[in-house]
């Protein structure tokens, strides 16, 4: 019996068949990548997690230091940031590297938004004197206070490492330690410390993670956790201070 070939017509259904499958099948596939992306964030704030809680087991329940003293007896300490080193020193969650608690990687979120960064702070970790992670540190804790314009509240004088512990940050209902956080353009750095590029947590999700005390993992929406930015000094820390208490209760709205 003679072979029935294809005709031009049938190709063209067939191949136009396969193109309507792609077309609707590539859109599921994006939002699966993303989704398995954000769930790798939230991987890796529970690895974050787990090295606080043993770098406090070995150190008087004291936080990883984002804080260091002058040879002039100064101490420089941050409300939070994604620093890592800081004048050729490990600082906050780099201390966590440093001392092998922690391996790098897990400081860096794998959003697709991320890449560039992911490469700047991986290559400034390893050569520069400062650098920067995907995640945010909450380190100092803020006294009680209804206070939010004063700029300075809870910032103890003298060594700032002997009253930042996860007890005294629990005690004071000051749960949020770690976020992939949402800036604003107007906020002049990133994780890489490249200014002009606003730092987007996972725009695909539209959701922002945080690493609370206990080590568990909560979401917020991007648009309700944004830290806005401010040329004026007092301003900026306000703004912080005001970002910092709606991170804190997220943890308690649960």
């Amino acid at each position: 019996m003679p072979r029935r070939a294809f005709t031009l017509i049938e190709l063209l259904v067939v191949i136009g068949i396969i193109a309507l499958l792609v077309a609707l099948l590539l859109p599921t596939l994006g939002r699966a990548k993303s989704a398995a992306l954000f769930l790798g964030c939230q991987t890796n704030m529970r690895s974050i997690g787990q090295a606080v809680r043993t770098f406090a087991l070995d150190n008087n329940g004291r936080k990883p230091p984002a804080a260091y003293r002058l040879d002039r007896g100064k101490w420089i300490s941050q409300a939070a940031g994604p620093n890592t080193r800081m004048d050729n020193r490990p600082f906050g969650l780099g201390v966590l590297v440093d001392q092998d608690y922690l391996v790098f990687e897990a400081l860096q979120d794998h959003g697709r938004n991320m890449a560039l960064d992911r490469e700047i702070d991986l290559e400034k970790w390893r050569t520069s004197r400062t650098s920067g992670s995907s995640y945010l540190y909450f380190y100092r804790n803020f006294r009680e206070t209804t206070d939010i314009t004063d700029p300075l509240r809870g910032f103890p004088k003298g060594d700032p490492t002997s009253i930042y512990t996860l007890d005294h940050a629990a005690d004071m209902h000051q749960h949020a330690l770690v976020s992939d956080v949402n800036l604003d353009d107007a906020v002049g750095y990133t994780g890489a410390f490249e200014g002009g590029v606003p730092w987007v947590s996972h725009p695909e999700e539209g959701r922002s993670n945080f690493l609370f005390l206990d080590g568990s993992v909560g979401t917020a929406d991007n648009n309700n956790m944004v830290i806005a930015g401010s040329a004026d000094d007092k301003q900026r820390a306000r703004n912080l201070q005001v970002w910092f208490d709606a991170a804190h209760r997220l943890y308690d709205g649960r």
